[in-house]
Formats: C-alpha cells, sequence, structure tokens
C-alpha cells in the first residue's frame, strides 16, 4: 500500500497582446486585443493505492482519491476590429490617437473593452478497482475493474462589456454603442461510472485474441442563474475594483434587490446522460522478430439532452453506433534498428449544443447556430517511425512520418457583417481537411575517437484547412481553403575531448500560409538562428558552461515582432560526495534581458499571432543528490554534464502554444507554425 497527499498553489500573471485577421471571403477583418489575467489556485490531491496479491493467480488493486480546489481570477481586456490591416497606417492600432486616425480613415470598425471576475470551487471523489485472475492455460487470463467518481463544483463570475461602432449610427446620429453587465451563479454536478472485462485467450503459439467490454454511464447538470444589469447606465460599473477573495465587495456594488434582475432566457438549465457500451476484440501475435496487433471496436451510445435555454426547452434523445479500427506493426531488425507502423481510426460525433438548431446571440460579435443535420467525422490517422543506430562513428538515423484526414469533419460556415464586425458560426460537414508531417534524425562522428560530431534535424509540416464564408447574409456561401507550410533544419557541428565540448549550430525555420479567398492574406515568416555551446569539464569535479545565440524573426505584420535576439545562458557547477552524489549548480538565464514569446496559430477561420509576457532572465539554484539503492560501489551514474544545463529543471516560459524564439537552442518543433 502507498499514498500521497499534494498541495499547490499557484498565482498567474499573464499578460497578451493578440493580432489576428479573420479569412471573411474577399474583404479584409482585423483585430487586436490587449489582455491582463490574474488568477490564483489552492489545490489539494490525495490519492491511495492498496494491491493484494494473495497467491500466484489472483491480483486485486484498489485506488480511491480526492481532489479539492479553489480558484479565482480577474480579466481585463481591450480590443477592436478593423476593415484593413492597422499596420500599413500605425505602430499600435489599439493607442486613443491611432483609433481616430484609423476611424478618419474609415477603418475603425468597433472597439470594446471587457472585465471579468471569477470565483469557483470543485470537489472531485473517485476510485478504481481492479481484478485480475490467471486462469490455467499460459496466456490466458481475465480482468475485472469499475471506476467512478463524482463531482460537484460552484462557480461564480461577474462580467462587463463595453462596445462602441464606429460604422453603425444610433437614432442620434452618433456611433451605435451596446452594452452587457451579467452576474453568473453556476452550480455543477456529475457522475461517472465505468464497468469494464476483459479476456485473453492464446489461440495459437504466441497469438492471443482479446475480448473487452466496458459499460459506461455519465450524468451531468448545471443550473445557472443570469442576472442582467444591462439597462444600467454605461459605465455604471467603472468604479468596481477587482480582488482576490472579495466577492462580497462585489456585490455591494450590484442594485438591490438582486432577484429581480434574474434573466430567465440567459439563465440556463440542462442535463445530460450517456450509456456507452465499448466492444473491442483484438488479435495479438508476438513473435521474435514482430510484433502485431489488429482490432476493432464498436461503440453503440445513447445519449439524453434535456435544456431550458433563451426560452426554449429542449428535450431530445439520440443512439449513435461509433466503430474504431486499430493496427499497430512492429519489427525488430536488431537490437538497435527498428521499425513502427500504425493506423487508428475514430469516428468523432458532433455534440449535442452542436445539434441544436438554437440560435445564441447573447455576445452580439460571436452567434452561434446549431445544425441538426450534422453528420459523424471520421478520421483516419497513419504513424511510420524508424530508428537505427551504428557503433561504428556512433551513427543514429530516426525517421517518421505521420498523416491524417478527416471524412464529413465538422468545420464552420461563418457569416460576416462588415458594419458592426460580428461572426455569426454554424457548424457545418466539410471535406478536404488533411495534415501530415515528417522528419529524419542523423548523428554521427566524422572521425573513430568521436572527438569530431555532426548533427542534423530536418522537419516538414502541412496543414489544409476547409470553412466555408459569406461576407454578409445575403451572398453565397463561398469554399474557403487555407494552407500552411512550415520546413524546418537544424544543423551543428561538435568537437569533444575529455575536458572541453564546443558545438556551433544554426537553424531556419520557414513557414507560409496561402488562403484562396484572400491572396492579400498570404504571408511568408522566418526564424532564423545561430551560436555556439561551450563546456569545461575542470578538476575538483567542477564544470563551467555557456552558450550565445542570436535568434531573428521576419515577415510578421506587427514590426515590433521582428526581432533580433541574443540570449545568453550560463552554469556553474560542482559535485560532491563520494560517487559525485550530490551536484550544486548556479544556472542564469536569459542574462541581456532580451527574450520574448510569440506564437502563431492558423485554422480554418483565422490567424493570429500572440506575444505572452513570460519570466526569462532568473537564476537557479539546484542542488540534485542521487541515491544508490542497487548496484556496487561503481553503479552511481555520472553526473549529467554541465552542458545540458538548459534542459534542466522548469523552464519558466509562456502558457502552452510555444515559444518560437525561446531558448539557446530552438525547440525541435520549430518555430511560428512549427509541428
Amino acid at each position: 500500500m502507498d499514498g500521497s497527499v499534494r498541495w499547490n498553489h499557484s498565482d498567474g500573471d499573464l499578460n497578451t497582446r493578440v493580432s489576428a485577421e479573420n479569412f471573411v471571403a474577399h474583404m479584409g477583418s482585423f483585430s487586436n486585443r490587449l489582455s491582463q489575467q490574474y488568477t490564483r489556485e489552492n489545490s489539494w490531491d490525495g490519492r491511495f493505492r492498496l494491491e493484494w496479491k494473495p497467491d500466484s493467480v489472483w491480483n486485486i488493486m484498489f485506488r480511491p482519491n480526492i481532489q479539492i480546489s479553489k480558484s479565482d481570477g480577474q480579466t481585463v481586456s481591450t480590443s477592436a476590429a478593423y476593415s484593413a490591416d492597422p499596420y500599413e497606417t500605425v505602430d499600435d492600432p489599439l493607442s486613443a490617437a491611432s483609433i481616430a486616425q484609423l476611424k478618419a480613415l474609415g477603418v475603425m470598425v468597433n472597439s470594446q473593452r471587457n472585465m471579468t471576475i471569477s470565483y469557483g470551487d470543485k470537489t472531485t471523489l473517485g476510485a478504481m478497482l481492479q481484478v485480475n485472475r490467471k486462469l490455467s492455460k499460459a496466456g490466458r487470463n481475465v480482468t475485472l475493474r469499475v471506476d467512478g467518481d463524482y463531482s460537484d463544483a460552484d462557480s461564480k463570475t461577474f462580467s462587463t462589456q463595453d462596445l462602441q461602432y464606429f460604422q453603425l449610427r444610433n437614432a442620434l446620429g452618433n456611433d451605435s454603442t451596446y452594452q452587457a453587465y451579467r452576474y453568473n451563479l453556476m452550480p455543477t454536478k456529475s457522475w461517472n461510472l465505468a464497468v469494464q472485462t476483459t479476456y485473453s485467450e492464446p489461440i495459437a503459439r504466441k497469438t492471443y485474441l482479446q475480448f473487452s467490454y466496458q459499460f459506461k454511464y455519465g450524468f451531468s447538470k448545471s443550473d445557472r442563474d443570469t442576472y442582467d444589469f444591462s439597462a444600467l447606465p454605461s459605465g455604471a460599473f467603472n468604479s468596481l475594483q477587482p480582488a482576490y477573495r472579495s466577492w462580497g465587495n462585489y456585490l455591494g456594488l450590484l442594485p438591490n434587490p438582486v432577484g429581480s434582475y434574474l434573466d430567465n432566457d440567459l439563465s440556463r438549465y440542462s442535463e445530460y446522460r450517456t450509456y456507452t457500451h465499448d466492444m473491442q476484440v483484438m488479435l495479438r501475435m508476438i513473435r521474435n522478430k514482430w510484433k502485431m496487433n489488429v482490432g476493432v471496436m464498436l461503440q453503440p451510445q445513447r445519449s439524453t439532452y434535456m435544456q431550458d435555454y433563451l426560452g426554449v426547452h429542449v428535450d431530445t434523445v439520440r443512439t449513435v453506433v461509433n466503430w474504431s479500427p486499430t493496427f499497430d506493426f512492429r519489427y525488430k531488425f536488431s537490437e538497435q534498428s527498428n521499425l513502427r507502423i500504425n493506423y487508428k481510426g475514430t469516428v468523432t460525433q458532433p455534440t449535442m449544443s452542436q445539434l441544436l438548431n438554437i440560435v445564441d446571440n447573447t455576445d452580439p460579435q460571436n452567434i452561434s447556430i446549431g445544425n441538426p443535420g450534422l453528420k459523424p467525422a471520421f478520421v483516419n490517422r497513419f504513424r511510420l517511425f524508424y530508428n537505427t543506430f551504428r557503433q561504428k562513428h556512433a551513427q543514429a538515423l530516426m525517421t517518421f512520418a505521420n498523416f491524417s484526414t478527416t471524412r464529413n469533419a465538422i468545420g464552420n460556415s461563418v457569416t460576416y457583417d462588415a458594419a458592426s464586425g460580428a461572426r455569426t458560426v454554424r457548424p457545418i460537414n466539410v471535406n478536404g481537411n488533411w495534415n501530415a508531417d515528417a522528419a529524419v534524425m542523423f548523428n554521427t562522428s566524422i572521425d573513430s575517437a568521436g572527438i569530431w560530431n555532426v548533427h542534423s534535424f530536418t522537419r516538414a509540416n502541412f496543414n489544409r484547412y476547409v470553412s466555408y464564408l459569406q461576407p454578409n447574409a445575403a451572398s453565397l456561401l463561398e469554399k474557403n481553403i487555407t494552407k500552411s507550410l512550415t520546413l524546418g533544419e537544424r544543423l551543428a557541428g561538435s568537437y569533444r575531448i575529455s575536458w572541453l565540448e564546443l558545438e556551433l549550430d544554426g537553424s531556419v525555420d520557414y513557414t507560409r500560409t496561402k488562403n484562396n479567398l484572400q491572396s492579400f492574406s498570404n504571408l511568408r515568416t522566418w526564424q532564423f538562428a545561430y551560436g555556439g555551446t561551450l563546456n569545461f569539464n575542470l578538476p575538483w569535479n567542477m564544470s563551467i558552461s555557456t552558450d550565445l545565440h542570436q535568434t531573428s524573426r521576419r515577415g510578421y505584420n506587427d514590426a515590433s515582432l521582428n526581432t533580433n535576439e541574443l540570449l545568453w545562458n550560463a552554469q556553474i557547477s560542482q559535485s560532491l560526495l563520494r560517487g559525485n552524489a550530490l551536484t550544486l549548480s548556479l544556472q542564469f538565464y536569459d542574462i541581456l534581458h532580451q527574450q520574448s514569446n510569440l506564437s502563431r496559430v492558423i485554422s480554418d477561420v483565422s490567424r493570429s499571432d500572440t506575444e505572452y509576457n513570460s519570466i526569462n532572465s532568473y537564476v537557479m539554484l539546484r542542488a540534485t543528490y542521487r541515491l544508490n539503492l542497487f548496484g556496487g560501489k561503481n553503479a552511481m551514474p555520472k553526473p549529467p554534464s554541465g552542458r545540458d544545463f538548459d534542459r534542466q529543471g522548469p523552464r519558466m516560459g509562456p502558457p502552452p502554444g510555444g515559444r518560437p524564439g525561446g531558448g539557446g537552442r530552438p525547440p525541435m518543433g520549430g518555430g511560428p507554425g512549427g509541428f
């Protein structure tokens, strides 16, 4: 038996600047947003595991767990939409002077300010019980597993939205405005239960037929009460000062009685139940040189959904049958050379909300409409992987290729209102979505002693997205195809002896994006990086390491993102005690304070460039102690050389999305739009 209790506290300070382009037929639609978000969370996670083997044929495992969390946060953002690329005229599109200049040119569509304050707490209880019984014949066994969990959550949010339209006029001939001040209370509960049994039967030598059946039941409900204060005077909540754990202060600013502002149409009650049967049969063949798994899973599913929202009552039942074929083949040419081929097909059903024919216009800038005629999507995924190693010259080769295509992919049709900048999105089935990526990595030493070495990593990625767009409600839908190609190469050469290692490297990443309806939006971006890494192994088990790299970006619409950054890291480390069990290291990151964080995301309907704040320049003191639990006095592993310091420990970078310009050695994913 074993158990653990973990407490986690996090404070987040995220500042983002986003420049985006929406692909809306033949006209331009651009937007910029600047936001500041603060978050805080305290969470507890308790887990326990009890495993019992009463004899050689029985194995029983029980694993309960509990999670408790409380969180709150605040977000303040300003944004604006434009009918042309604002960076062709101004450098800071969100400044008051720039907005006035762009308004005079007729480029401004809207501007808005949003604020959201949130608070939530959640408790989850769960457990897993598994019983395995080996039967008489070798390879024959049966397993029974039961999983269950219960979750109870409560969230509160208060939000304000103030919009100004520059191409719409009110009755007085001034710019039209819109405001929404709302307070939401949303408790949610959910239950999940799964019972699974697996049986494996040997049918020939090293050949097994495996049957698996699982029944899953899921239930969730939410009951959101929405209080709408939009009829209050504009700016009624400008004096609100967000602060953590201050809900009492917020409520004090709301008019009394609060209950009189309850909006039954905006409030939402929903219940969702699913009954799923997973039935799988798998053939497993194991040979000295190869292994193969081939099988298929059938998944009959029945769902019931009930909802009261926007004055519409929905009570519907859906029954579907999903299926998923799988194939996995592995071949071992030798101990150093392996090949793997994998295929999997997956059915993805549209969600209930996507199927409901309801117009949700609670946010006038982002209106959604359901589509009862949606078909399920079927995704085919193929993967090939090969690696080999030759002892002579320490040559290593690794390559992989992935390809996926989707039939009846669930995409979007987007209607754009040029006067307000509003988008109406309706899910539809599209064909023609596919993506592929491949890479080749090669290492070799030039001489037999392994002093001179060469490393190469080449990669390519291609994506094709399909959507349907229309510039206004009176126009016909037009097919929009967005293609994105990324090519990358990293080449490095090193000189390595017992006390010195020197590596020089360079990389280049190229991304090209094409859109068939907006050829003027085709983009080409480049990222270059070059530099070197130096490592000295000194007497007395001491080492000094440093790396210096220049990183450059080119081709972004926002000129401030086309940067040159000189990144310098350094480290000094000392190993102590018998067998160098203790290692102390002092690490310095981004000494010159030049690193920035940028990611590019391309989808079927938009392209966005996001720049994050992050802690790039810092000093870290690390102490590592290695326990020698097994083996003799020579079993203690040698501590890593200082040249690997930039891979140790948590880098305090941006949120998920990548950091094309990060680190002395560019990440293997490459630059913007990489994979």
